[in-house]
C-alpha cells in the first residue's frame, strides 16, 4: 500500500482592512468679505437704504483653544462713511458642507456717543467649492442705551 499523503499547510487568510479615504485638510484660518445691514431697529430710509448698507470684512481662526476661535471684523457704512470694528470669541460646529457657528463679542463704532456695545453672531457656512464658501449670519446686539438691535451679514469666505 502507498503511504497516506501528508497534509499540506494552508495559507493564512487575513481580511483586508477597509481603505478609508484621506480626511480633507483641516482649514483653520479664514477670510471673509460681504455686505451687512441693520434690520432692527428699522432705519428711516428703509432696510436697503445706503445709510443702512455696509461693506464687511473679517479674518478668523476656528480653533485657538478647546474648540473656540477668534474673529476680527471691519464694516464700512456706504452712506454715512462710518467705520465699525468688532471682535468675537467663536465656536464652529463641524467642517462639512453645512457648518454652523456662534460667537459673542464687542463692537466699536467711533461715530456713536457710546461707541462700544455687545454683539453676537449666529451663522452658517455653506462650503460648496472646497476652500471657497458662502456664509450668512444674524447679529443680535445691545446698542446705545441698552436697546436691542439685529443685523444680518452675507458673503464669501475663503478657508485656508
Amino acid at each position: 500500500p502507498a503511504p497516506a499523503p501528508q497534509p499540506q499547510p494552508q495559507p493564512e487568510v487575513r481580511p483586508v482592512a477597509p481603505v478609508t479615504p484621506a480626511a480633507p485638510p483641516t482649514r483653520n484660518l479664514y477670510f471673509g468679505a460681504g455686505a451687512a445691514l441693520g434690520i432692527i431697529p428699522q432705519p428711516g430710509g428703509g432696510i436697503f437704504s445706503s445709510n443702512n448698507l455696509a461693506v464687511s470684512g473679517m479674518v478668523g481662526v476656528r480653533d485657538v483653544f478647546l474648540g473656540f476661535g477668534l474673529r476680527a471684523g471691519l464694516d464700512y457704512n456706504l452712506g454715512t462713511q462710518a467705520l465699525g470694528i468688532e471682535a468675537y470669541l467663536m465656536r464652529h460646529f463641524g467642517g462639512g458642507l453645512l457648518s454652523p457657528y456662534v460667537g459673542v463679542g464687542a463692537r466699536f463704532l467711533p461715530a456713536l456717543a457710546n461707541p462700544i456695545y455687545g454683539t453676537a453672531a449666529v451663522g452658517l457656512d455653506l462650503n460648496l467649492f472646497g476652500p471657497l464658501g458662502l456664509f450668512m449670519e444674524g447679529n443680535p446686539r445691545f446698542e446705545q442705551g441698552g436697546n436691542f438691535g439685529l443685523g444680518a451679514r452675507v458673503g464669501l469666505k475663503f478657508n485656508f
